[in-house]
């Protein structure tokens, strides 16, 4: 008998989210018996994002580089049917400054999109996205996280929202995605809401040939 891959859950994880997003949109487009280019493109978006990720698990060729600024809008647009479903405004503020910056897409919307589904969770009426200089922050309004919790809080499979089918791998999946990036990612609470923030480093480009 096989031993079950370690891993699995972790892969699980990252799949479920743009896997309930195409589920979403087809579920949306079957209510309302029509379909535009840019809703068909918008599943696409979610099915290709699959294959990425599939990709990236496999040791496939890890994603080109690309503007931070895609990735953030893609993960926000993503989530934006899950804040509605929950009446929590999702505000998203691009700085208009991102575009020098790039990093590697995939793991860019992944950590956007784990940071503002646990921010949705926890807010009470608002979550607030903000790019800008390379350093992403994702904020809610939600009552903070408990001094209890705050030690174990990038711990996997810890989860306060195991009623809600939470797995606990969000975060720990989140930081080691940062991680890999060469991003610095913070994060603070208090009782008027929780703020995680991103700093991706600047692009390092080969030092230019002397002729």
């Amino acid at each position: 008998m096989s031993r079950p891959d370690p891993a699995a859950p972790e892969l699980a994880h990252e799949l479920r989210q743009p896997l309930a997003a195409a589920k979403g949109l087809m579920q949306l487009l079957l209510a309302r018996g029509s379909a535009s280019p840019d809703d068909l493109r918008a599943v696409l978006e979610q099915l290709q994002a699959l294959e990425r990720i599939l990709a990236r698990w496999q040791g496939g060729p890890a994603a080109a580089p690309a503007p931070l600024d895609a990735p953030v809008q893609a993960a926000v647009h993503t989530l934006a049917g899950r804040a509605l479903a929950r009446e929590v405004q999702l505000a998203l503020d691009l700085g208009g400054d991102s575009a020098p910056l790039i990093a590697d897409p995939v793991a860019v919307q992944q950590i956007v999109t784990n940071l503002v589904a646990n921010a949705l969770d926890a807010a009470r009426t608002e979550v607030r996205v903000r790019l800008a200089g390379g350093v992403l922050e994702v904020k809610d309004d939600g009552p903070g996280i408990a001094a209890e919790h705050a030690t174990r809080l990038f711990e996997p499979y810890f989860t306060t929202k195991a009623d809600q089918g939470g797995t606990g791998l969000g975060l720990s999946i989140t930081r080691d995605l940062a991680a890999g990036l060469g991003a610095a990612l913070s994060w603070d609470t208090g009782p008027a809401g929780t703020a995680f923030t991103v700093a991706f480093p600047p692009l390092r480009l080969p030092a230019a040939r002397l002729p």
